[in-house]
């Protein structure tokens, strides 16, 4: 019994090294695309539209806040902004653009764009194009003056510099 147990044990572990390997089926290799029947964004609709409507409809509302574009696509022709920072948070490699935006207390929003490969290429002051399913819109009080992202996840990455 112990022998069966420990073959199927190192069998269980090689299988498991086998899938982790690059091109074995791991969700770092698993594309990103929208399902069929997803809702995309009207087109042309950019993020600071999605973030002024989200704030406007949860005055006053702190954390992860209700919104109508919750689990809907950005447009096929994505979202264009600038690398800030790339690091890895929320279950995958985390894109971070800044945007400005007249108006808004603290001047703009974070759109975090989540991947699923850690070998973006990316580096901070890159110009690039996403793609994604926005998950959670956020409004965190970070002292006075509030901090507002658009959480992407998952997202692909639709045009970026060849370095």
């Amino acid at each position: 019994m112990r022998t069966i147990l420990n073959w199927v044990f190192c069998s269980v572990i090689l299988l498991v090294c086998l899938g982790c390997e690059e091109g074995g089926g791991s969700s770092a290799s698993t594309p990103v695309v929208p399902p069929a029947g997803a809702v995309f964004l009207d087109a042309g609709t950019e993020p600071e539209h999605v973030m002024h409507r989200a704030i406007a409809a949860n005055r006053g509302k702190k954390g992860s806040v209700t919104s109508e574009y919750i689990g809907q696509w950005v447009p096929p022709e994505g979202w264009a902004g600038v690398v800030e920072e790339v690091n890895l948070q929320h279950g995958g490699t985390t894109i971070g653009m800044y945007h400005s935006s007249a108006g808004m207390i603290g001047g703009g929003f974070w759109v975090l764009a989540v991947v699923p490969s850690t070998e973006t290429g990316l580096q901070k002051g890159d110009q690039i194009v996403v793609q994604g399913k926005i998950s959670e819109i956020q409004i965190m009080a970070a002292g006075p003056i509030p901090t507002y992202r658009i959480i992407l996840d998952p997202t692909r990455i639709l045009e970026k510099p060849n370095h």
